[in-house]
């Protein structure tokens, strides 16, 4: 290598050298004059974070709160739905006798009454003739307004329209039993919705719970590291200050080399004038 090129190459070094210690003094300062700061602005921004994650898990406590109401309220509405259903399930057996009484029961009891008036009835015209027959000689002593038997004809008679009165009421208790049968089938339905709609807050209030013991243990974390966040950065600040000092030492050993290629050149240059 001839001399101006060995003379610009430790000018070079030690230029370069130079400017890296610099550098690296610059370095060093910078770092412990901004240690301090870091750790507030960390702190600062961790204290707004946990102010933030607070207030979270407040409105989650409202939030949960809130479900609970809501939740009783529903549960209440299902316990009444499901009686409600309950009450038409029990009903309708009642209403279902009520049919067969009115459609089999109470006719045939109607015409066996009828029946009985008319065996009563040929009695009493009998039990007429004979009281009549008695009182020949005495006319004031039986004059009914209605004969028995006429009497017992007209209650008779007036047993004719009950037998279809009834089957009509049977009709009508027969579509009131099927009626009964559709609506407590949907009153039961609107109770399983109510009770899946109940399913699913009380699932909603175990993610809400969830979230909180998250919230909580980020907080728990989140304090844990502000309080070791001082030593952390003095570890660091240590860390970065030994890297840079090694790096130091190594500028150091450059700067060295172009001293000395530099002065060698310069005693190359003094033994060739003398």
């Amino acid at each position: 290598m001839n001399t101006i090129g060995r003379r610009i190459i430790g000018i070079t070094m030690i230029i370069f050298a130079t400017l890296s210690l610099v550098i690296t003094v610059f370095g060093i300062y910078q770092i412990w004059q901004w240690r301090e700061p870091l750790v507030e602005n960390v702190s600062s921004t961790l204290d707004v974070v946990e102010t933030t994650l607070q207030a979270t898990s407040e409105g989650l406590v409202v939030v949960g709160e809130s479900l609970d109401s809501v939740i009783s309220s529903i549960s209440g509405l299902e316990s009444t739905v499901t009686t409600l259903a309950k009450s038409i399930e029990d009903t309708a057996p009642l209403v279902s006798s009520l049919g067969i009484l009115t459609g089999d029961v109470l006719p045939d009891a109607v015409i066996s009454a009828q029946t009985s008036l008319e065996s009563a009835q040929d009695g009493a015209r009998i039990i007429d003739t004979v009281l009549k027959a008695l009182t020949i000689f005495n006319r004031s002593a039986y004059e009914p307004e209605v004969p028995l038997h006429e009497a017992l004809g007209d209650v008779s008679e007036g047993l004719n329209d009950i037998p279809e009165s009834l089957t009509t009421m049977e009709t009508s208790l027969n579509s009131t039993y099927d009626n009964l049968e559709v609506m407590q089938a949907d009153i039961s339905l609107i109770a399983e919705d109510i009770a899946a709609i109940n399913e699913g807050l009380e699932e909603g209030k175990n993610v809400l719970k969830q979230y909180q013991e998250l919230i909580s243990d980020v907080q728990t974390r989140i304090d844990r590291f502000q309080s070791r966040l001082p030593s952390i950065v003095q570890t660091l600040a240590w860390v970065l200050t030994f890297i840079l000092i090694w790096l130091g030492i190594a500028q150091i050993g450059l700067l060295t080399q172009g001293l000395a290629l530099v002065r060698s050149e310069n005693t190359y240059n003094e033994q060739s004038e003398d």
